[in-house]
């Protein structure tokens, strides 16, 4: 299971197609600091599987439950009486240190897909990239981390 972590390494050009995200979240969204966020019928939610490349936004820069931030003070997840305030859009065009998905080979410049493990891991194979490999060749074991150029598609096109 995955936790709430700013993964973002490095930022070489950042950008957010949705640089305020409260229009695209609702009472049912929950995502993590850290998790992969694609497009799912006109919400932002954290990716579960290589389908979700497809619409792949970026990075969660802040941790969203039931649509709210989550609250920094209180002891539950969201304060009830917490005012609407907005929420940071999914980024990319950073460099973030992610997971990676166990038995997988990765080399530098070598294209990462979304994974089912969780929305902080990336895999070596699949259909539809999120970024790009930029650490040294390795072959992932468990608690493997690299680093990964993410990207966003638009119009069907990875952009970085």
């Amino acid at each position: 299971m995955a936790t709430a972590k700013n993964r973002i390494a490095r930022s070489v050009a950042p950008k957010s197609v949705f640089a305020e995200a409260q229009p695209l979240v609702d009472s049912t969204v929950d995502y993590l600091q850290g998790d992969l966020l694609f497009l799912d019928s006109g919400l932002i939610k954290p990716v579960t599987a290589d389908a979700d490349g497809a619409t792949i936004l970026g990075i969660a820069p802040q941790t969203i439950v039931d649509g709210k931030p989550k609250a920094v003070y209180s002891g539950t997840a969201v304060d009830a009486a917490q005012a609407i305030e907005a929420i940071a859009g999914p980024v990319y065009g950073v460099i973030a240190k992610l997971k990676l998905k166990s038995g997988d080979v990765f080399a530098a410049g070598d294209l990462v897909y979304a994974t089912a493990v969780d929305a902080q891991t990336v895999s070596s194979a699949g259909t539809n990239p999120v970024g790009v490999f930029q650490g040294p060749g390795v072959t992932a074991v468990a608690g493997s981390e690299g680093l990964v150029l993410l990207g966003a598609v638009i119009n069907g096109v990875l952009q970085f």
